[in-house]
């Protein structure tokens, strides 16, 4: 798929429909195993049930992510463990959307590793918007 600004993206898919991997006009990588996400070779992150896990470079741990969802699936709010005893738990994303799926200017907030799966539980491409 190519845009025009001149970039592009590619999608690959196994014989299945699922996608494998995307590669961008940047040199970005991504891949998909099941629940597991990489970025260019490092763990992006692991999905599970109630939302994902992601790796910390700072403490060198895993930390747990909890959405908060909708009726419809679509990601409202994700919090994580402040990692500190007796702190109350951090919020990492805010992800407001009016019905049709747009983004609510001014209301929406992300950490810097932000949870692409978020309207319908369906993953958002930024690339694409």
């Amino acid at each position: 798929m190519k845009f025009v600004n001149g970039n592009w993206i590619n999608f690959y898919y196994d014989g299945l429909g699922t996608l494998l991997k995307r590669k961008l006009s940047t040199n970005e990588v991504w891949t998909y195993n099941d629940d597991l996400i990489t970025k260019n070779g490092k763990v992006y992150q692991l999905n599970h049930d109630e939302g994902r896990v992601t790796y910390n470079d700072t403490t060198d741990k895993w930390v747990y992510e909890y959405d908060y969802r909708n009726q419809q699936g679509n990601l409202r709010l994700s919090f994580r463990d402040s990692l500190v005893a007796g702190k109350p738990p951090v919020i990492t994303q805010i992800d407001e959307r009016d019905p049709t799926g747009v983004a609510l200017s001014g209301l929406n907030y992300s950490n810097k590793n932000k949870n692409n799966f978020g309207f319908i539980d369906r993953e958002t491409f930024a690339e694409t918007g």
